[in-house]
C-alpha cells in the first residue's frame, strides 16, 4: 500500500473516531437540565485483603443544571449539596465527573438513546469513595430532561 493511501486512510479512520457521532435524538445534547434517580446495583467492600461484592440499592435523585456541553461544565444539585462538574460529550451520551471534597470520584454516563417507550434515558452511577479502605460501587438508573 502507497504512502499516500495509508495516510489517507488513517486520516478517515482519526475523523472518524475523533468526531462526536451523535444518536439521531439531540434532545440530550441539548438539554439544559435533567432530574435523575438511582437504585439496583453493586458494592464492593474490602474483607481480609479480598473485594467482596454484593447486590444493593441507592435510592437517590438529583439533578444536573446549567449543563453546557460546548464548555463541558454542569452543576449537580443532590442531597448532600452542589457542585460545578464536568460534562463531556462522548459517542454514547453525556458523562459527568465529580470530584468531591474528601477526594471521591464519581462518574455518572447518560446514554443518548431513550428506554423504548418513555422520556427517561438510562444511566450508570459509578462512585469510587474510600474512608478506610475503597468502597467502590455502581447504580442504575434513569434521568429525564426537565425545564
Amino acid at each position: 500500500m502507497s504512502i499516500k493511501v495509508r495516510v489517507i486512510a488513517t486520516l478517515i479512520l482519526i475523523s472518524f473516531f475523533s468526531t462526536p457521532v451523535y444518536s439521531s435524538n439531540q434532545e440530550l445534547l441539548t438539554a439544559k437540565a435533567l432530574f435523575c434517580t438511582t437504585g439496583p446495583g453493586v458494592s464492593t467492600q474490602w474483607e481480609a485483603g479480598k473485594p467482596v461484592t454484593d447486590f444493593s440499592r441507592f435510592e437517590t435523585s438529583f439533578t444536573f443544571s446549567e449543563i453546557n456541553v460546548n464548555q463541558g461544565t454542569a452543576r449537580l444539585i443532590g442531597v448532600s449539596g452542589s457542585s460545578t462538574v464536568k460534562a463531556l460529550v462522548t459517542p454514547i451520551g453525556v458523562t459527568f465527573i465529580e470530584i468531591t471534597g474528601i477526594g471521591g470520584v464519581f462518574i455518572t454516563t447518560i446514554y443518548n438513546k431513550k428506554l423504548e417507550g418513555t422520556v427517561k434515558f438510562p444511566i450508570v452511577d459509578t462512585r469510587h469513595n474510600s474512608v478506610i479502605d475503597p468502597i467502590p460501587s455502581q447504580y442504575y438508573g434513569t434521568c429525564e430532561i426537565t425545564p
